[in-house]
């Protein structure tokens, strides 16, 4: 004879029975199907294919946001609002161009720091690409649907909001030289929250297990994204633990749901705390990076004037393509060698250290290849193909090593 079956809200995870109607812990409509998760059976011959249905079941239940979870939906359709204003405007669906999404309001440090603050809240909503789209509105869905209802709307949003700021500017201080987008941030800072309310004993172990689980998928599926550039770890990092600080910070407004002193000040405490920990954090970051910046903006200028050497032979006359050439090329290049040796000296992340060595190799290398050209014009020799070819090479090997590290 078969057991009697046993089933979990699919809101609050605590057990119910088969013919309530509604939840008797948290007050969820269990009228429909997707209301109720069946989490045991003693029936020995279900079938492997009958589990995997009742699991799909239970998740697409909870991805499926119902009444109630208004917040979770405006974010997500602003998400989608977004990245389909990027797309109309040029940007790749796919694996879009970092530099296409820092116009649309990224997070990079060197102009986060330089007065461009609201990118500590614009990044959040941007994406790289669909998959990256996809991946993060499914993730905040889920983490939505849990924890919307229980923490009520005003401080979900608080708290998503929060958790995005502290992703951003833990961002801001730990990876000064990429370019951040996405809502991961935010939303490991949501997984923070329930952890951080699963250890106040707010949710019981079967939902914890269960979205323990889906957290460490999301976890991958970032690290994945990682591969490609577009995993953010000390953003995701400062959103996760900022979360578990907050949900501990709001424990106390949860077992006092009607107070509204009590909700109110656990915001404020929490807004405070908060904006007292990103200044700390940006106290301590170096300016260094805003220096380089402006520095590079320089080097970019002379490069640029010396692209116009290669102008030289619509010159009249061996003279004005030697003047060209000296003046136009080589003194540029040789001036951007060195402000890169200036920006070398100033404090910045090894992986920018790098890329100088090899920018300045790169302009030496033009240096030898206009050089070449002078010489040849000066002695009045024709170019020997075997030199140009290495010459060329050597330019295009030096340029495809700065590509990979962008």
């Amino acid at each position: 004879m078969a057991d009697k079956e046993e089933y979990t809200c699919s809101e609050c995870g605590k057990n119910v029975s088969e013919n309530d109607n509604a939840c008797p812990h948290c007050g969820a409509d269990l009228s429909e199907i997707e209301g109720l998760a069946e989490v045991q059976t003693s029936d020995a011959s279900a079938s492997g294919a009958s589990s995997i249905k009742k699991e799909l079941i239970s998740v697409l239940s909870v991805l499926s946001i119902k009444n109630g979870y208004y917040v979770t939906l405006a974010i997500i359709y602003f998400i989608l609002l977004f990245f389909i204003s990027m797309t109309i405007n040029g940007v790749n669906i796919l694996f879009p161009d970092a530099v296409q999404v820092l116009s649309f309001g990224a997070n990079y440090t060197p102009l986060t720091l330089d007065g461009q603050w609201w990118r500590l809240f614009m990044y959040g909503f941007i994406h790289f690409g669909i998959i990256h789209l996809l991946i993060n509105i499914l993730a905040l869905a889920y983490i939505g649907s849990l924890l919307e209802k229980m923490l009520g709307k005003f401080l979900y949003i608080t708290s998503y909001l929060l958790c995005g700021l502290l992703a951003g500017v833990t961002s801001v201080f730990g990876n000064q030289e990429v370019i951040s987008a996405g809502a991961s941030g935010a939303i490991f800072g949501m997984f923070g929250i329930f952890i951080a309310l699963s250890l106040l004993k707010q949710f019981d172990i079967v939902k914890r297990n269960q979205v323990l689980k889906t957290a460490g998928i999301f976890i991958v599926l970032n690290l994945l994204l990682g591969i490609k550039g577009y995993n953010d770890l000390p953003a995701d990092i400062g959103g996760l633990l900022g979360g578990i600080a907050i949900g501990f910070l709001f424990y106390p407004a949860l077992k006092h749901p009607h107070s509204f002193k009590i909700k109110a000040g656990v915001v404020l405490l929490s807004i405070t705390l908060a904006v007292v920990f990103c200044g700390l954090l940006l106290l301590n970051t170096s300016m260094d990076i805003i220096k380089y910046n402006n520095k590079m903006k320089i080097f970019h200028q002379y490069e640029l004037n010396a692209t116009q050497a290669l102008l030289f032979q619509s010159e009249p006359n061996a003279d004005a393509e030697l003047q060209m050439i000296q003046e136009m090329g080589i003194d540029n290049l040789e001036k951007g060698i060195k402000i890169i040796e200036e920006a070398d000296k100033l404090n910045l992340p090894p992986k920018m250290h790098e890329r100088n060595k090899i920018i300045a190799a790169f302009c030496n290398a033009k240096i030898d290849f206009y050089c070449y050209y002078y010489n040849c014009i000066k002695k009045r020799e024709k170019e020997n193909p075997a030199e140009v070819e290495a010459l060329t090479q050597k330019l295009d090997s030096l340029l495809n090593r700065l590509n990979n590290e962008d």
